[in-house]
């Protein structure tokens, strides 16, 4: 979110290798309940993150279907884009700080704030915003906009449909 050339495939790749643990485990309970999965499986040896030792190799019994292994992973866990996004974090957070900053006063008490469009042509560039506005509230304001994007996301998150996930990723 505040790394330039880090985008969703690259998200995406750390997350699952940090998981990886979790998402395997899941993958040989559904082996378990659904024996199917097991016909054909193949062990892998990965690196997992554990908390206690860092980075370990496991061995892993996954799936093995149309010539690749599968990881399966659990249904609520799944949505079709990144959550915590640069442009989102840049339009509810660093611009509406901006706002908040610069507000006056009229001589009828009326607050006025600077418009969000002439901040955005003031400031274009997403990322570098996003770092300055995160790290000055931090450290001068001890404010958290960073935890306070992830408890939004976290408020607003509702996991896809079935039907959704079979949209997205049945035939064409």
């Amino acid at each position: 979110m505040f790394v330039d050339y880090v985008g969703d495939d690259r998200i995406s790749d750390m997350t699952t290798r940090i998981v990886f643990n979790v998402l395997a485990d899941f993958t040989a309970e559904m082996m378990e309940t659904y024996p199917t999965l097991r016909a054909g499986a193949t062990t892998a040896e990965s690196d997992v993150w554990s908390n206690n030792s860092g980075w370990q190799s496991r061995s892993f019994e996954l799936p093995h279907i149309a010539g690749k292994q599968l990881l399966l992973v659990p249904r609520n866990w799944v949505y079709w884009r990144t959550l915590m996004e640069p442009v989102q974090f840049y339009n509810r957070f660093s611009t509406q700080v901006i706002q908040d900053e610069t507000a006056t006063t009229d001589n009828r008490g009326k607050r006025r704030a600077t418009s969000k469009r002439t901040i955005k042509q003031q400031h274009p560039y997403v990322r570098p915003l996003n770092n300055e506005k995160a790290v000055e509230y931090k450290e001068e304001h001890n404010r958290d906009l960073v935890r306070e994007y992830r408890t939004f996301v976290d408020t607003a998150f509702d996991p896809m449909s079935e039907d959704a996930i079979s949209k997205r990723t049945g035939p064409d």
